[in-house]
């Protein structure tokens, strides 16, 4: 219990200043492909981007949540995703995840832990992930990233569900902005084909 009462203020921080953030953004249509539309926009001062991407999914948002809490399948369908690890669960599915990214020779993987929460409304389910790096000890070999938060919006209609992920992190690389940028688009139309595919089948 106290640790969770020490997540409070970094979470309600990161909750406020995220949302915030990918609410003012201009998000600027990126390309679209296989049902899945990409917009980029930078948040706050990054110099790298964010992504939102969307795509509708014949099936209910409970279907759908049943992977996204899925942790461990993540390398199954999350692009570049290579190991997840629960460190903790919640309530309410709530988990505090650690996840391994797969980044491109000859930069070193990084990884990001986030504090996962599912949040029911009126029109839709939102999951949330916010990042706490201090709340698991890092790993030999591997890049902490000190930003990596994101989000997923279920909102279920006539045809099954509208899904729209959005991400937004700092690589915490050393190259110039623009050469992590322009991986940043096709990666989630991969994600969410794979996802969409996955939950049909």
């Amino acid at each position: 219990m106290m640790n969770r009462v020490r997540w409070i203020g970094p979470l309600l921080c990161a909750l406020l200043a995220g949302g915030a953030g990918a609410m003012e953004a201009d998000w600027q249509p990126a390309k679209e492909e296989d049902g899945v539309s990409v917009a980029t926009a930078k948040i706050g001062n990054s110099k790298f981007v964010a992504f939102r991407a969307e795509t509708q999914i014949n099936a209910s948002v409970q279907e759908i949540l049943a992977v996204l809490t899925d942790h461990e399948s993540y390398p199954e369908w999350y692009d570049n995703c290579k190991e997840t690890e629960v460190i903790e669960w919640g309530e309410s599915q709530s988990a505090l995840v650690r996840v391994t990214i797969k980044t491109p020779f000859p930069l070193a993987n990084r990884d990001a832990v986030n504090y996962v929460t599912i949040e029911p409304g009126d029109n839709g389910t939102m999951v949330r992930m916010v990042s706490l790096p201090d709340r698991a000890a890092e790993v030999k070999g591997l890049v902490r990233m000190s930003v990596a938060d994101g989000s997923w919006w279920l909102e279920p209609n006539g045809a099954g569900t509208r899904v729209v992920h959005f991400y937004n992190a700092d690589p915490e690389a050393r190259v110039p902005a623009w050469m992590v940028n322009r991986f940043v688009v096709d990666g989630p139309i991969r994600t969410l084909r794979a996802l969409r595919e996955r939950v049909e089948a």
